[in-house]
């Protein structure tokens, strides 16, 4: 879309005509524009929508089988580190869709990461001075809420206990490989 050259020459004045035009183009131009950031808005929270629809379908099933206190304290833990950061920001606007699944993701950190506690703990594993007393069977043991509660409030813990597991296991199948290989030689 190029708008119409309305310069005045040799003193000709652009017609009504023209302006109204000239005025229409932008317009749509505009609109356009703000039409799209605003697809681009309702795609992203309506993403955010499904995924918090899944993640407390998840929380509400697993919760039913076992250990429901763990994705309370999960969630307790996010809810509080992300207003203790939002309360503290100045001049910060906090989007809703982080205020709304970040709790929703400590939950399921913290159920998930004391799941994988304890059976690397039961399988001898993970040795840790603290949480060792961790057992799947007993959630209310204070080792397993604190740990819950860690999970949730650090997001970047979960992440950080995977990758450790997945390092340890990578290690692991690499002895196993060469084990395997230096006995048939």
């Amino acid at each position: 879309m190029q708008l119409l050259d309305t310069s005045p020459s040799a003193g000709d004045a652009p017609s009504n005509a023209e302006l109204r035009a000239n005025l229409e183009e932008a317009l749509t131009i505009v609109f356009a524009h703000r039409d799209g950031q605003r697809a681009d808005e309702d795609m992203a929270h309506s993403k955010a929508l499904l995924l918090m629809v899944t993640a407390i379908l998840l929380i509400v099933i697993l919760a039913a089988f076992q250990n429901g206190i763990l994705f309370l304290l999960g969630a307790l833990g996010s809810l509080l580190s992300r207003l203790s950061r939002s309360l503290g920001a100045e001049g910060i606007v906090t989007h809703w869709i982080g205020l709304f699944l970040s709790p929703l993701a400590g939950a399921l950190a913290g159920w998930a990461g004391v799941l994988i506690a304890a059976v690397l703990i039961y399988e001898e594993v993970l040795y840790i001075s603290g949480i060792q007393d961790i057992q799947w069977s007993d959630p209310y043991a204070l080792p397993a809420l604190g740990l819950a509660f860690l999970l949730g409030f650090s997001e970047r813990l979960f992440s950080q206990v995977t990758s450790v597991v997945q390092t340890q296991d990578v290690q692991q199948q690499a002895s196993q490989q060469q084990q395997a290989g230096g006995g048939q030689r």
